[in-house]
Order: C-alpha cells, then sequence, then structure tokens
C-alpha cells in the first residue's frame, strides 16, 4: 500500500483534519491515478437501459471504467456522446486539481475513499450538473466512480461513515 493510502486510512480511523501539506499529497496523487478496469458484469438493467438507447455492448463483461462512461453518456446524460476512456479520466484528473476542490474521507460498505468535489466544467450535455464528485479507493489504489451531482448532501448519506470534510 502506498504512502498516501496509509494517509487516507490513517485519517478515516482518526477522524481527524489532514494538513494543508497532507492534502496536497492526497491532490498530487489521485490526480495520476488509474480509474478502476476490474472486469465487471454489466447487469441486465443497465443493458436493458443502454439497448433501449441504441447501444449495444458486446460482451457480458467490460473494464468498470467502461461501463461507469456508458452509464454517465448515455443513461445520467452527463458527459457528452463520444468521451474516450482517456478523456473521461482527464476530465476527472482536472477536478481533483481544482482550485476550489473539496476534499472528504469516509467509509463505504467498509472501503476507504478519499471524495473530491469540485464545480463541474462538463456542459452542454442533458443533464449537467453544480459539481463532479470523484471517490478514489485507498484499497484498491484507484478512482472507483465518478458523476456529476447538485451538491454534497446529494452524495453523502446516512451510509457513509466517519465521513469528515478537510477543505
Amino acid at each position: 500500500m502506498k504512502n498516501v493510502d496509509q494517509l487516507i486510512h490513517s485519517l478515516i480511523d482518526s477522524n481527524r483534519q489532514a494538513t494543508d501539506k497532507e492534502q496536497q499529497q492526497i491532490v498530487v496523487h489521485v490526480a495520476q491515478a488509474p480509474l478502476s478496469s476490474r472486469p465487471v458484469k454489466i447487469n441486465r438493467w443497465l443493458r436493458q437501459e443502454l439497448e433501449a438507447r441504441g447501444v449495444q455492448v458486446p460482451t457480458e463483461k467490460r473494464p468498470s471504467v467502461e461501463i461507469h462512461l456508458l452509464k454517465r453518456i448515455h443513461f445520467d446524460g452527463q458527459w457528452p456522446s463520444g468521451t474516450t476512456v482517456a478523456q473521461f479520466t482527464g476530465d476527472l484528473h482536472q477536478t481533483v486539481q481544482h482550485p476550489d476542490v473539496q476534499i472528504w474521507t469516509y467509509r463505504w460498505l467498509g472501503e476507504s475513499f478519499a471524495g473530491f468535489l469540485a464545480p463541474s466544467h462538463i456542459k452542454n450535455v442533458p443533464n449537467p450538473e453544480a459539481f463532479i464528485f470523484v471517490a478514489y479507493s485507498a484499497d484498491h489504489g484507484v478512482i472507483k466512480t465518478s458523476f456529476q451531482a447538485s451538491s454534497p448532501d446529494a452524495i453523502f448519506t446516512d451510509a457513509f461513515e466517519n465521513l469528515v470534510r478537510h477543505r
């Protein structure tokens, strides 16, 4: 486990505020992190929704990042059609580095995360929201998910444990 991932675990375990230096270390680390590419099965509901929109998904399993991107483009309408995985990754790294980014640490279903919320720069899409949220897993060293959201309250519910906002 990398030092920054250990730092995120420590912040969650102790519920303490990260120093400015620690926040910067986390930003630098996550701004270079890959998106999860583990093969996952596309659930029936999402496959049917995509097919109803004219999107054929050729196999039962796809890299997680591809499924997330298909959902954000075709179901949520939060990214432009034709966005590539590389462009999506760039958008998420840009979000993490935004000067007004809010940084959170938390546990979700037993997994340790750093979350980043910054004003959205994605426009000209069917369902734009005010913010982009990026969730980085310190357990797996990858960005697990990202989506647009209207506010922190639209993201953080009672299911989040040890939730601390650092900035």
